[in-house]
Parts: structure tokens; C-alpha cells; sequence
């Protein structure tokens, strides 16, 4: 189960981190998580964002701020991003 909850505690960092990039718009932490995941398995943000019925900018702000928190260059400051 530690698994899963690491994989919880992702997906509000993600939700959280593209929130704060996005001005209000946002999605949730199990879109933020379905994202990463179907980046990962080599879908496009198009067709993320198809599936998940969002807007395509909102699933590239979502990954980019993965990669950016994943690398190290980015953090999550938003209020609520608890985890």
C-alpha cells in the first residue's frame, strides 16, 4: 500500500504545482496522476487531453511542472499542496 500512497501524495503535488501555474485553472489529483501516467506509457498531450476531457494547455503545464519538480528545478508552493 505505500505504493499507492506515494502515488496519492504525487498526484496532489502535481494537481497543486499546476494550479499554481495556471492562474485558477486546475485539475484534479487523479487527472494530475492519469496524465503523468499516460505520458510515461507514450500518449501525446493531445490525446491526454482528449481522454481526460481537458484543455490540451492545461495537461502540458502539468507535465512540465513533473519534470520540473521531478529534476529538481521546480517546487510546489501552492497553498493546500500538503504531502
Amino acid at each position: 500500500m505505500a505504493g499507492r500512497a506515494g502515488a496519492r501524495r504525487d498526484g496532489r503535488r502535481l494537481a497543486a504545482a499546476d494550479g499554481a501555474l495556471a492562474g485558477g485553472a486546475r485539475m484534479t489529483e487523479t487527472q494530475a496522476l492519469a496524465a503523468l501516467v499516460l505520458w510515461r506509457a507514450g500518449f501525446d498531450t493531445a490525446d491526454i487531453a482528449g481522454l481526460l476531457g481537458l484543455g490540451e494547455p492545461l495537461v502540458a503545464r502539468t507535465l512540465s511542472a513533473a519534470r520540473a519538480v521531478a529534476s529538481g528545478r521546480g517546487s510546489v508552493s501552492a497553498a493546500g499542496a500538503g504531502g
